[in-house]
């Protein structure tokens, strides 16, 4: 038996692939449950009794244009369930599809739905769907500012009654009505709802104020400006009446028609220039801080980047007491640990006080110090970064391509990968290699990372041949761009020899990785994360083509170096140890294999989630050492549930999921569970060979396993043309001395022999030995089995 033992690929940049893994400590099932960040209410809030009466049922959409307070609304509405008692509150940022993936995801293992195990997002989400729909329990799920493409995939339903859903959206596609959803349009205050709203906040009420109601169109958001501007510079409404007028009289053309599409940006332009000028009166901080908000996501960021040093540079001075400023006068809104700033607010903010570069430049610094060291242990902050580098890129577009910004970009990409969302990793690296080569030029060293990258995100998403593709296009750009030697063309030079392994061109890789290990012994730092890579991938290489002494010594190495510089529970040292195992087990080291393996499996279970991928590798490598030990029972437990798990979260054609399979259908016919190993091999083989190509590696050693196992049903027709696709396999990839070559010339005869066809056999069994006996030696096993074989072929004297 042999199993894959993980490679590790580096980025284009030359730093590791991020390792997910959770420190998340057992806890209790607690009810009711409130997840998300519902916002809070602002002053003499209006309840909005009209519209609220028709929020009834159990799927409504609020629909109106920006500032007319939809959100406030809806968050009136969760906060009254949450004091009904509702079960499971659930506030959703709906702008993206991926906020909407994470925040279903995280939801997923609060409520403990099946099938949700964290390795990949967005089957987590369709089990917090899939739990929705069934649950007893009442819940409400909000989806604020909901992009109508979301609907069919990531609506929720409930089948027992107990749910309901509220969305909010400034859009009106007529895509909002179907499904059984009610829409429930929204406008502005009404003349006698801006009256009961300025009369709470100011605590009078005149023929004054409802011209200045008048003036602002009514429009909630404007009145919350105007406001906190009446209280905290105590002037009147007919003073900030004259000074609107005369503020809207010099602001012209600024706000285009073109870009106020909900007719209301005047409004809140003028509002917003004027605190921002009272604001500016108490320090000059205040506008280079409006600034920075406006380019930031409208659902909210962490608090915490006011405290940045890039912020603190940037404004020069304290960002938060700025940002304490602004909230004062209602141009945002800090509530806890989030900081957010409306939609049309930081629209306005952005079109009337231009020169945004600064603070783009202060935001991308402040996303990347803020940035979790690993994605999955702080996995809402990483949702709400990746959040907040889309509305960079959707904000201020070509900003983000100067001075080095863009590579925010990569790290958000290379996140969400890290956190299991590979089809939406995929996308983005695609995107993204896009962008680079259109801004940057097809050679600038930013692009050819980008096109490496992608090389990596495509394996991930399982399209294997492709990566291939793609991996030998970045080290032939490298190359000549950068030189041979150059960091970025070593670290793709090792990212496709451990690609080229997955489409059968272990050959290849092996002497890819062979160069790249000198060079980096050479070029680079003995630590460097390109050279750790570079060996731990030729080790693999070297053992699976039996030269497991060269392996052993890399692996020895390794295991040394990971547990000086990172530890014995960093996911990196126990998979070094289960790779160690796995070279022990094949020199016939199996207590030592055996220590290894149960110490990995161990230590894996106390840091990450038991259907963390890097959980699921270090069992499968246990679970072979049990077969090897003969404890048959244990070691097919332990594969049948990895490959449920991984054909569950990946999906059926995933390399991964494929590998687990295989080991499954070679266990079930190492005990001779032939049918049940034939069902599970000829699945593999097909699926192999349709989704990742002929060559793929995993197909390769399913077909050799499935030929012996149609020969031990009595099936030589169907085991021949198997076994000769295998020979021929084997001795273009591996050479005639290989040690699966001669294993499948020794099956080959043996089926000949079945077949009737004994003078064939006898001549190739009579071959095979000859070269087991040079090659492997007169006592290996399988040279043994040669002569076991002829014997059988030779008629009787």
């Amino acid at each position: 038996m042999t199993e894959q033992i993980r490679g590790v690929q580096v980025n284009q940049g030359g730093e590791n692939t991020q390792v997910n893994h959770y420190h998340e400590p057992p806890r209790p099932d607690v009810w009711p449950k409130r997840i998300g960040a519902v916002p809070v209410l602002a002053s003499a809030f209006q309840d909005r009794a009209a519209v609220r009466a028709r929020i009834a049922g159990p799927a409504v959409v609020l629909s109106g244009g920006g500032g007319v307070g939809k959100s406030q609304l809806a968050a009136s509405y969760a906060i009254q369930a949450i004091r009904d008692g509702v079960e499971l509150v659930v506030w959703v940022p709906a702008a993206r599809a991926e906020s909407v993936i994470a925040s279903y995801s995280g939801a997923a293992n609060q409520v403990r739905a099946a099938g949700a195990d964290g390795a990949d997002a967005e089957r987590d989400a369709r089990a917090f769907l899939d739990w929705l729909s069934t649950t007893e329990r009442s819940w409400l799920v909000v989806l604020d500012d909901l992009h109508p493409d979301h609907l069919g995939d990531w609506w929720p339903v409930s089948h027992t009654g107990t749910g309901r859903v509220l969305a909010t959206t400034r859009r009106r596609d007529a895509p909002l009505s179907g499904g059984g959803r009610a829409v429930v349009d929204m406008d502005v205050y009404t003349p006698e709802e801006s009256a009961t709203y300025l009369t709470e906040r100011l605590g009078t009420f005149d023929g004054t104020g409802a011209e200045l109601a008048e003036a602002l169109g009514h429009l909630p958001l404007a009145l919350s400006h105007a406001g906190a501007y009446l209280i905290n510079e105590e002037v009147s409404c007919a003073t900030y009446l004259r000074l609107f007028r005369d503020r809207r009289s010099r602001l012209g053309d600024l706000m285009s028609s073109g870009t106020d599409t909900d007719q209301y940006g005047t409004q809140v332009a003028v509002t917003l220039l004027l605190a921002v000028d009272a604001a500016q009166a108490v320090t000059p901080m205040a506008l280079p801080a409006l600034r920075f908000a406006a380019v930031l996501d409208p659902a909210g960021h962490p608090e915490s980047l006011w405290s940045s040093a890039a912020v603190s540079q940037y404004l020069g001075g304290d960002g938060r007491s700025a940002m304490r400023l602004l909230h004062r006068y209602s141009l945002l809104t800090h509530t806890r640990e989030t900081v957010r700033m409306h939609a049309l607010t930081g629209r306005a903010a952005r079109e009337a006080t231009p020169d945004l570069d600064p603070a783009v430049g202060a935001a991308v610094e402040s996303l990347l110090a803020e940035w979790p060291e690993v994605d999955t242990d702080q996995p809402e902050l990483a949702r709400v970064l990746r959040a907040n580098v889309d509305a960079l890129e959707t904000q201020v577009g070509d900003l983000l391509w100067r001075d080095n910004r863009d590579r925010v970009l990569h790290i958000a990409a290379e996140s969400l990968g890290n956190v299991g969302l590979y089809a939406a990793a995929l996308t983005t690296s695609r995107r993204l290699a896009d962008a680079s080569t259109s801004h940057l030029g097809a050679d600038h060293e930013r692009s050819l990372s980008a096109r490496g990258s992608l090389a990596v995100a495509c394996h991930a998403a399982g399209l294997s041949t492709e990566a291939v593709r793609r991996g030998e296009q970045a080290v032939a750009d490298c190359a000549r761009v950068l030189g041979d030697r150059h960091r970025d063309t070593l670290s793709a030079r090792v990212n496709l020899g451990f690609l080229c392994r997955a489409v059968g061109r272990s050959a290849e890789g092996t002497a890819l990785l062979e160069q790249a290990v000198a060079d980096c012994a050479e070029l680079l730092d003995p630590d460097d994360p390109i050279g750790v890579a570079a060996r731990m991938n030729l080790a693999y290489l070297y053992w699976e083509s039996g030269q497991v002494g060269k392996s052993i010594a890399l692996e020895e190495q390794r295991v040394a170096d990971q547990e000086r510089l990172a530890g014995s529970r960093h996911p990196n040292t126990f998979a070094a140890w289960t790779n160690l195992a796995s070279s022990y087990r094949q020199v016939g080291r199996l207590d030592e294999a055996l220590e290894l393996g149960e110490k990995a499996v161990r230590t894996a279970l106390a840091v990450l989630r038991e259907d963390h991928p890097e959980t699921l590798n270090c069992r499968s490598g246990l679970a072979v050492t049990y077969f090897e030990l003969r404890r048959f029972a244990e070691a097919i437990a332990i594969e049948e549930d990895v490959a449920a798990r991984r054909r569950l979260v990946l999906g059926p054609a995933h390399p991964d999921t494929l590998q687990a399979e295989k080991n499954l259908g070679m266990s079930y016919h190492g005990v001779g569970e032939t049918e049940r190993a034939i069902e599970v091999l000829e699945r593999v083989v097909a699926t192999a060979g349709e989704v990742l190509g002929p060559d793929n590696v995993e197909a390769l050693q399913a077909r050799a396993v499935l030929g012996d196992a149609y020969l031990l049903a009595r099936r030589p027709e169907s085991a021949l043309p198997v076994l000769e696709r295998v020979l021929a396999d084997c001795t273009s990839t591996k050479g005639a001395g290989h040690l699966d070559t001669v294993q499948a010339q020794v099956s080959l005869a043996l089926c000949l022999h079945r077949l009737g066809r004994s003078g064939e056999a006898v001549l190739l069994a009579t071959k095979v030995l000859t070269t087991a006996r040079q090659v492997l030696g007169d006592e290996h096993p399988a040279t043994e089995f040669a002569r076991q074989v002829l014997a059988l072929c030779q008629p009787s004297p």
